[in-house]
């Protein structure tokens, strides 16, 4: 099992006894730090006694997760094969039955009252979301997730669904009829369009077609890893950035760099790309690694307990101000996700935001 960052008295210690910087640590602890494509385990069958067992969630893996420095996870996966919308259904309802299990630890965010009480430290967020629309045969199909607590959802996976075309597509046809139907269903619901995995013109389609900002929850930059469909080519980042929007850098060693090895620094490269192409007004992060369980795809140093001071620690070296790092450590995909749960802002028409001052410590 791995160890959780250690923090006695305001200074916290790796997992391997080593100091983090005092600034590093202020910063984690004054800012909602959202990993908008993030995991509390990648290991499925702890995750799964987790959330069928009262008990089993064991109290040094609960420290570990409070230790960790992240107040919002998307824990979202790709579901697949017959009975899809009752398959998303359960898994969302598992979801609901851990936070059940851990009252006042834990709380999925479906509205502003939950954001508020997550960003106010009292318990840790979930935010429930899907890899894949295929659940959605219908408009009225958006609305009814969406009362189950869903609030996030990646129009396609790798290839072609009913919406629209996946990455891995050689040829994207782009967003399909009903696409734009379930782009509307999501807008009028405040569910957050993502299209991390959509191929690129089915990506700028439903940014054209969204009166509501969207998201690529765990992209990268194309221009860093040469040849990687999944990454996002600089036209796809300057439109998302245009209207509002922020991509979430993944730690996947296959779409961090095609040098070997892979290296910490290499994830950092994304924040900066990103940051100079549009500001660090619209670069966030999606890791798509777990705080226990460690996944052998991610760049060394995530999918970690101490993943977020390590990646605190080099947005520093990296020259960033405070107030650059808060914003991409949570505040850019704060700003989204309360547009989207805003039930007062929901059905107006251009409710795009733009990215407003950090708030002081």
């Amino acid at each position: 099992m791995s160890a959780a960052p250690t923090i006695i008295r305001g200074w916290c210690t790796t997992a391997e006894g080593e100091p983090f910087l005092s600034r590093a640590i202020d910063l984690v602890q004054s800012t909602p730090v959202v990993d908008m494509m993030g995991f509390m385990t990648t290991d499925w069958t702890r995750l799964e006694r987790w959330r069928s067992q009262p008990q089993g969630l064991d109290s040094q893996e609960l420290d570990a997760i409070l230790a960790s420095g992240v107040t919002l996870f998307h824990p979202a996966v790709r579901l697949a094969g017959p009975n899809i919308a009752a398959r998303t259904a359960s898994w969302m309802g598992r979801w609901r039955q851990f936070v059940e299990f851990h009252p006042g630890r834990f709380r999925v965010v479906e509205e502003l009252q939950d954001w508020s009480a997550v960003r106010g430290g009292e318990q840790v967020g979930i935010v429930l979301g899907s890899q894949d629309s295929a659940h959605f045969q219908s408009a009225a199909d958006v609305e009814t997730f969406a009362m189950l607590g869903q609030r996030v959802s990646q129009l396609t996976y790798n290839g072609l669904n009913h919406l629209g075309g996946g990455c891995g597509l050689r040829d994207d046809p782009g967003l399909s009829p009903l696409g734009g139907e379930i782009v509307a269903a999501m807008n009028r619901t405040g569910m957050i369009v993502d299209v991390s995995h959509c191929g690129v013109r089915t990506t700028l389609d439903a940014i054209e077609a969204s009166n509501r900002t969207v998201l690529a929850t765990h992209s990268n930059c194309a221009a860093l890893a040469p040849g990687q469909a999944r990454c996002k080519p600089d036209e796809v980042i300057r439109k998302l950035a245009s209207r509002g929007g922020v991509i979430g850098v993944t730690a996947i060693s296959n779409f961090v760099t095609g040098s070997r090895p892979v290296r910490f620094e290499h994830v950092l490269d994304h924040f900066d790309y990103i940051a100079r192409l549009t500001g660090t007004e619209h670069v966030g992060l999606g890791t798509d690694g777990g705080v226990l369980g460690a996944q052998q795809n991610l760049a060394p140093g995530f999918g970690r307990p101490d993943t977020i001071f390590r990646l605190t620690e080099g947005l520093i070296r990296r020259g960033y101000s405070d107030a650059e790092i808060r914003r991409m450590l949570g505040f850019n995909f704060e700003r989204v996700i309360r547009e989207h749960l805003d039930r007062e802002r929901i059905g107006q028409p251009e409710s795009v935001t733009k990215p407003a001052p950090v708030p002081s410590t």
